[in-house]
């Protein structure tokens, strides 16, 4: 192997560690990258589907299990924190033993079928392998338990013995796996970007805002920017008070550069207490941008001096 592949599968497999590590933290699970505040819709799926077996005709064992995971999914929410694993492992377990109990149903034959489709069987794989799987995805299930639950149904199918779709319902369970990786390893990496960027900000810095390409009216500030301009109320206000006139433009630079370059991210600026009348030497870096809004993080240059 050449020293770049080397290179790419190193990188390749940092990537699959951080994955593998991230997604069971405790302040990642507590996170918004990791969409478990969406948790409650697995349940609520639980009770859709019990309401479906309210319909004439509908078997007693069919309503009586899902009655069954309806409530132990309600009970396992309510008992279990965002951030335990554990209630992933549950709904898992519940929706298989659901799969499996239905499909167990369906596979003797008696159910309605049109030509050598059965339409049970079609019902039952879309609600497991299709949509349970991806509200699970939406919700924030841990992927290897998305991984298990996506096998499992595809085996039940197969051990139903179908003679159709099955080309299919194989791409659609790898496709679903395929998915759960790929978010949570998104999700992940994204979050441990997220949050070594900002415990590096808060250590090196002296404070970041979020300010407005067009208008410079900060939107976000940070406690140790606060801190630094002895002003708890800098949101609204405009950027340009809180530096000299002359470092007016460097800032107007790194508003408007595309940040290629090192120099687009820079500018040495001159700031200004008004409440205290005092002025420092900063660093401002703008590290990162949108159409209209920039990221920058202020760095103390030397001491505060009286203007």
């Amino acid at each position: 192997c050449c020293p770049k592949h080397v290179g790419l599968h190193k990188a390749a497999f940092l990537e699959w560690q951080i994955m593998w590590e991230t997604a069971g933290l405790p302040q990642y699970l507590n996170s918004s990258y990791s969409r478990r505040h969406l948790r409650g819709l697995v349940p609520v799926y639980f009770v859709v589907c019990l309401v479906s077996c309210l319909f004439p005709g509908t078997p007693a064992s069919d309503t009586l299990a899902c009655a069954t995971c309806a409530l132990l999914s309600l009970l396992a929410y309510s008992l279990f924190c965002k951030e335990n694993l554990m209630i992933d492992l549950f709904m898992v377990a519940l929706d298989v033993a659901l799969a499996g109990l239905q499909f167990w149903a369906v596979s003797d034959g008696s159910e309605p079928s049109l030509g050598p489709v059965s339409v049970g069987l079609v019902l039952i794989w879309a609600a497991h392998g299709c949509i349970m799987t991806w509200i699970m995805l939406i919700s924030g299930v841990h992927f290897v338990c998305i991984c298990l639950q996506s096998i499992a149904v595809f085996a039940f199918f197969l051990a139903a013995k179908p003679s159709f779709f099955l080309a299919g319902v194989f791409a659609l369970t790898v496709m679903s796996i395929v998915a759960a990786v790929s978010i949570d390893s998104l999700s992940s990496l994204a979050f441990a970007a997220m949050h070594a960027n900002q415990a590096l900000l808060d250590e090196i810095g002296n404070g970041m805002c979020v300010v407005d390409v067009q208008s410079w009216r900060i939107k976000h500030a940070s406690a140790p920017l606060l801190e630094l301009f002895s002003d708890g109320h800098l949101v609204g206000r405009d950027f340009s008070d809180l530096v000299s006139v002359d470092g007016r433009h460097h800032i107007r630079r790194l508003m408007t550069l595309t940040g290629e370059q090192r120099e687009d991210c820079v500018a040495f600026v001159q700031g200004k207490v008004r409440r205290t009348c005092k002025v420092f030497d900063c660093k401002v870096i703008c590290y990162m941008k949108t159409q209209t809004l920039a990221w920058l993080a202020l760095q103390l240059v030397g001491e505060m001096r009286d203007d």
